[in-house]
């Protein structure tokens, strides 16, 4: 099992098939080392158990924005998408909702 079926994750950072290529390649390195299979489970799942970990965590916190657990928070991520063009816009745009965010800065201005 690899990817968004082995990891207990939402799906609010469409990680899933990038993780999957990652378990795929460090999974493919540690049967390079070694034919046995506990061994080459047991550090796969070393290598991968950081990462793996700061991906949930990075999701369950866009999770808490996008599903309205604060509306006010929420809303505002959808108002910025809206407006949304891509680019550095979107990098400034995110900057300031995570500034907003953390109570650094004042809200974001919808058009």
């Amino acid at each position: 099992m690899l990817g968004d079926s082995a990891h207990s994750t939402t799906p609010d950072i469409g990680q899933g098939g990038c993780s999957a290529l990652e378990d795929a390649v460090v999974l493919g390195q540690c049967f390079a080392k070694t034919k046995d299979i506990q061994t080459a489970l047991k550090d796969y799942e070393e290598k991968r158990r950081f990462r793996v970990k700061d991906l949930v965590l990075k999701a369950r916190k866009r999770c808490d924005v996008t599903h309205g657990k604060n509306m006010q928070e929420t809303q505002a991520w959808y108002d910025e998408l809206r407006v949304e063009k891509g680019g550095q816009h979107h990098c400034r745009t995110a900057h300031h909702h995570h500034r907003w965010a953390t109570g650094l800065a004042s809200p974001p201005i919808s058009n």
